[in-house]
């Protein structure tokens, strides 16, 4: 499931030692992320970015903040509880500060990761279209971010194998 993997990728451990079994399961503040112990171990030598969908606050853990709080230095992407998307018209969290109105999210995540100007970095990309837009996509991805498929819509508007192809095609363009 989504929530669970995404509380594994920063934490390298298991769903169940998280307590994230679901999605709109919070991840604990007590965790530790896989950013501070390279902190710890490694005396802040690294930039730590994150991009994309975090999904693991709420409340009683941060919201917002919670991906600065877990030892991320500069996070841009959806907000906390942030489920279905629209990917044309969402709002942007960028270290705890809203934004509205920003552009395709994949471009725009993709943007605010090659902004990491200090070096060595740590950064982990998730990119909307496949972390939360396959969960139900329903348009397809701008003509501008993926070249080959030209099809906006599919033709008959039920089969949503195009929309797939044109968002797996933004996010590797």
């Amino acid at each position: 499931m989504c929530s669970p993997t995404r509380a594994t990728i920063p934490t390298g451990r298991y769903s169940y030692r998280t307590a994230v079994l679901t999605a709109g399961d919070d991840i604990s503040l007590d965790e530790t992320s896989l950013q501070s112990f390279i902190d710890t171990n490694i005396q802040n030598t690294y930039l730590h970015g994150a991009f994309g969908k975090w999904h693991l606050a709420g409340p009683e853990n941060g919201e917002d903040d919670n991906p600065n709080l877990m030892g991320i230095d500069h996070y841009a992407g959806l907000p906390a509880g942030a489920g279905g998307t629209n990917y044309y018209d969402w709002t942007l969290v960028q270290d705890g500060r809203s934004e509205e109105g920003i552009p395709y999210t994949t471009t725009a995540f993709a943007d605010h990761s090659r902004r990491v100007d200090r070096k060595p970095t740590v950064a982990v990309v998730r990119v909307a279209r496949i972390q939360c837009g396959a969960h139900a996509v329903s348009r397809a991805a701008p003509r501008s971010a993926r070249p080959r498929h030209a099809s906006e819509n599919p033709p008959d508007g039920t089969d949503p194998l195009p929309y797939y192809l044109a968002a797996i095609e933004a996010m590797d363009f």
